[in-house]
């Protein structure tokens, strides 16, 4: 894996500790509101596991905190998730399903939305999000209080 060098210049001027590796990734249509935005990195931020960072490559103060949905447990939503993920093509071996964070400072507790996950193909690392019409996937799932 390579180093995102840029990221972590820019990480390390904000007092937080630099991503170790990243993995390029590729998203042809961008991510909804920011279809411009096409080349990513996938960076593992050390002391924050399971946490990783999806950082855009055109845009560098753009940056999303994801979580790997294999590092949740099996609760139902989930499972309807991957389920989801199956009709579509989308298998565990060649690909892994990540889940943006959101924190809801009010209520002190963080969120995945699970109707629109980020899916990346690890063969070639072509990435998209994913809109699941399933109105049994909540868009606030809620992981743990803060």
């Amino acid at each position: 894996m390579s180093t995102y060098n840029a990221t972590a210049k820019q990480t390390e001027s904000a007092g937080d500790p630099p991503p170790v590796s990243a993995l390029p990734v590729t998203m042809k249509y961008g991510l909804p509101g920011f279809e411009s935005l096409t080349r990513f990195a996938l960076a593992d931020v050390p002391d924050f596991a399971p946490f990783q960072m999806l950082l855009s490559e055109e845009e560098k103060s753009f940056s999303l905190l994801v979580l790997d949905i294999k590092t949740l447990p099996a609760e139902n939503e989930l499972l309807i998730l991957a389920n989801d993920l199956k009709v579509k093509g989308i298998r565990d071996a060649s690909h892994r399903t990540l889940l943006v964070l959101k924190l809801d400072r009010l209520k002190k507790v963080f969120t995945v939305n699970t109707k629109a996950p980020i899916v990346i193909d690890m063969k070639d690392g072509s990435g998209r999000q994913m809109i699941l019409d399933n109105p049994k996937l909540p868009v606030d799932y809620q992981l743990t209080k803060v």
